[in-house]
């Protein structure tokens, strides 16, 4: 049995991301072409240009909106980031990836990352 994917059916499990901090609003616009272009399966960006990018894919429903929460660092408090995987759901975010609390993480205080993740998840819905 063949299991190569054709490259349809690979773009179909890649995310195209444009989660830099310095990234324009061209390298954005490129990313958006590229996705509508091979399908990825969803795009991001940093908040900031959400909407933007939202605006960008709005003829390409097959390809979902993704959002950032806490990114780079998580080290937001939990309240920031469960403002922003609402605000980001409210901009018509498909998918949310987000940031855990590392520092807490390599000091060892897993009640807090793990409130952390449940808040942002709960929020999500």
């Amino acid at each position: 049995m063949d299991k190569r994917l054709d490259l349809q059916e690979l773009a179909r499990k890649i995310d195209i991301s444009a989660v830099r901090t310095d990234v324009t609003l061209e390298e954005l616009t490129d990313v958006a072409e590229m996705a509508k272009r091979w399908r990825f399966i969803c795009a991001f960006t940093m908040p900031c240009f959400t909407q933007h990018l939202a605006e960008l894919l709005r003829d390409t429903p097959e390809v979902a909106l993704g959002g950032v929460v806490g990114f780079p660092s998580g080290a937001e408090t939990t309240q920031t980031k469960v403002h922003i995987a609402r605000e980001l759901l409210s901009m018509g975010c498909d998918e949310l990836d987000m940031v855990i609390n590392v520092g807490a993480l390599k000091s060892g205080s897993y009640d807090l990352v793990e409130r952390d993740i449940r808040s942002v998840v709960e929020a999500a819905d």
